[in-house]
């Protein structure tokens, strides 16, 4: 093996309804009713990491179904090398996003997160991308987590090929992509 050449890690994981607590949300279905009930998914969810990862996170860990304040909460707890890129609230907006976890200290930085618009007719589940590139000297890796509908109407299929035609669109962000710059990017 090239001694120049490094692994570079990623993972993926729908975390399934992993609200944060908030009292008043907390009769719907799929919020905690209680903050006990919050802290003890939020400890399986890192015992879990804990038991898969050990003490090495990958580079890049992308979940779903997480709350900005869940994700945010759950950050404080993992490695302090990693870095937290999740969407800005938008139109169709739950509460449920999908968050990813980076090592920018590798080469990691997130891009300006491509969101569902009232425009693009998506379903009411549909969450914002989240693009992550990997910088590694003349090449660039992009990332994209996302957590969208599968539904199998003819608006869903319009709307999945909607978001292929503006992932796809985006040479400048690609090419360059501090185009936009950090300041365009909810990040903590």
């Amino acid at each position: 093996m090239n001694p120049q050449a490094r692994l570079l890690t990623f993972a993926w994981w729908n975390l399934h309804n992993f609200a944060h607590y908030d009292r008043s949300r907390c009769s719907d279905r799929r919020w905690p009713k209680r903050r006990a009930d919050y802290e003890a998914k939020r400890d399986r969810t890192l015992v879990a990491l804990k038991e898969v990862f050990g003490e090495e996170y990958p580079d890049l860990l992308a979940v779903c179904e997480i709350t900005r304040e869940a994700a945010r909460d759950l950050a404080a707890s993992l490695p302090g090398s990693l870095s937290i890129a999740v969407s800005p609230t938008y139109a169709h907006d739950d509460g449920f996003q999908v968050a990813v976890f980076y090592r920018s200290d590798r080469g990691f930085s997130p891009e300006l997160p491509l969101l569902p618009t009232v425009e693009d007719d998506v379903a009411e589940g549909t969450r914002a991308m989240i693009p992550v590139h990997f910088n590694n000297k003349d090449h660039v890796i992009r990332f994209i987590a996302c957590h969208w509908t599968a539904l199998d109407a003819p608006s869903s299929r319009l709307a999945r090929g909607d978001w292929r035609t503006l992932s796809g669109v985006t040479p400048m962000l690609f090419w360059n992509p501090t185009f936009l710059g950090p300041d365009r990017i909810a990040m903590s």
